[in-house]
């Protein structure tokens, strides 16, 4: 079926969805481990799916971004693509049912946009534009990799490939603080509770933090070296499923109580 590409676990940790290079969408029934529906997505290079509730998916790749049932596969609305960059591969993540935050960027443009959107009618609710040169928004030499959204902070999370991981502020784009992680960053995931921020390296390393005080956790390293394809928080918080570049899905376990 490809490289996953994406994974995203649903509310009620019931089913499964992903993405893969094949440019195909999947879900899963947890328990049986067996496909329940397959329908063609447009990947391109990446693609990002998170849940918005048990009923509908949120899905982005670089050249399409919409809403989907999880019921049955159906596309129930489709972002138009001019609320994002022509050469965008779009990182989302869903606010609430309504909002979804979505990251685009087109590197030959040398040009990143970070937007709110309205899903129930496609409107932008924010936006904000960076580029190489601004110092509002300033941007490494490579554009943002991953991104993350702490809607109940009302901050967002910015991985780069050099691994810097930034904070900003969601209104205005400021930064708030700056840590360095050792490797390429591929993706980001934040604990349904928001207490734990999830790291995924392009050598296959997964990295637990504080939120709070960005302090090291846990690290979790697969058996071979491989990239980090999708990371996706259970709804309890005390488990993390990645997928890797090699097609393989590893079930990474901690304590009830990681900040202990």
């Amino acid at each position: 079926c490809g490289t996953v590409v994406a994974v995203a676990l649903s509310p009620n940790e019931s089913t499964l969805a992903s993405l893969s290079e094949d440019s195909t969408l999947r879900l899963w029934n947890c328990h049986t481990r067996k496909e329940l529906w397959s329908v063609p997505w447009s990947v391109g290079l990446d693609g990002s799916i998170t849940f918005i509730d048990d009923n509908k998916l949120l899905v982005g790749t670089g050249r399409k971004v919409g809403v989907v049932s999880s019921i049955d596969g159906t596309t129930v609305s489709i972002c138009p693509s001019s609320l994002y960059l022509d050469l965008a591969s779009p990182i989302i993540g869903a606010l609430g049912t309504t909002k979804a935050a979505l990251l685009s960027s087109s590197p030959t443009k040398r040009e990143v946009q970070f937007s709110l959107l309205d899903t129930s009618h496609w409107t932008r609710v924010l936006t904000i534009n960076g580029n190489l040169e601004m110092k509002g928004m300033s941007l490494r030499s490579i554009a943002p990799n991953a991104a993350v959204v702490c809607a109940e902070k009302a901050t967002l999370f910015l991985g780069h490939t050099d691994g810097t991981l930034e904070l900003r502020r969601l209104e205005n784009g400021a930064l708030e603080s700056t840590i360095v992680v050792p490797g390429h960053i591929e993706k980001l995931a934040l604990s349904p509770e928001g207490t734990l921020l999830a790291v995924g390296l392009f050598d296959g390393s997964v990295i637990l933090y504080q939120r709070e005080s960005m302090g090291e956790l846990r690290r979790f390293s697969p058996p071979s070296s491989t990239r980090v394809t999708g990371l996706s928080f259970f709804p309890d918080g005390t488990k993390l499923l990645a997928s890797y570049a090699n097609r393989h899905a590893l079930l990474w376990e901690f304590a009830e109580s990681p900040l202990m």
